[in-house]
């Protein structure tokens, strides 16, 4: 996602619209799961000098029903736009939670418990949240993976091997080295796949004879 793009998105689009988007994205990402710890929050995307403030009650996370400032926000969450963005990848949530590129700041109990949710997001409920996002801002979704540097190590989901069989493919008629590997990487992550061990072959027999 752009920074233009979303910056220029923010500025039209009303606040209260986009803090009703942000709880419906927490209750997604962090569900309560019988917590009644009730928190105020700040989300702040500090590059864009953006912020968002909601409540987490019994019910889930609501819209803050009036502002405060940061200083007297139970929790408040800090990152820059391209730590968010690179969280699309669970791998990358986890680390940039761990090494504090995404800042928790306030209350013990109340960073630790958002902490400890962060660090337990599947890749799946990612995705799917991402997917959203995109829909949220009429924007085309951007594949997680990028298949120009893709490695054995970039899977995490089963679609992600769907994807990678399916760009393969695609290439075989005008990259067919690329396409092999690709498919070599599918390969070894899905090695019981007929239709990848077939393709594998049948890249290589038609290489050999180039």
């Amino acid at each position: 996602m752009n920074k233009k793009i979303l910056n220029a998105a923010l500025t039209i689009m009303p606040k209260s619209i986009q803090a009703k988007a942000v709880a419906k994205g927490l209750n997604f990402l962090l569900p309560l799961a019988g917590d009644t710890q009730q928190l105020s929050i700040q989300l702040e995307l500090v590059d864009l000098k953006r912020s968002w403030q909601v409540e987490k009650t019994v019910n889930g996370y609501t819209t803050s029903s009036k502002k405060r400032p940061a200083a007297e926000q139970d929790v408040v969450i800090k990152a820059t736009l391209p730590v968010v963005l690179a969280c699309k990848d669970s791998r990358r949530l986890r680390a940039a939670v761990n090494s504090g590129d995404i800042e928790l700041l306030g209350c013990v109990n109340g960073k630790e418990q958002i902490a400890k949710q962060l660090l337990n997001i599947s890749q799946q409920r990612l995705d799917t949240l991402v997917e959203q996002c995109y829909k949220f801002f009429k924007l085309k979704p951007q594949p997680r993976i990028d298949i120009s540097s893709v490695t054995l190590s970039d899977i995490q989901l089963a679609k992600d091997v769907d994807f990678i069989r399916d760009e393969a493919v695609k290439l075989e008629k005008t990259n067919l080295k690329e396409a092999l590997r690709l498919m070599e990487i599918a390969h070894q992550a899905r090695p019981g796949g007929p239709f990848i061990k077939r393709k594998v072959e049948e890249y290589r027999s038609v290489l050999a004879l180039q």
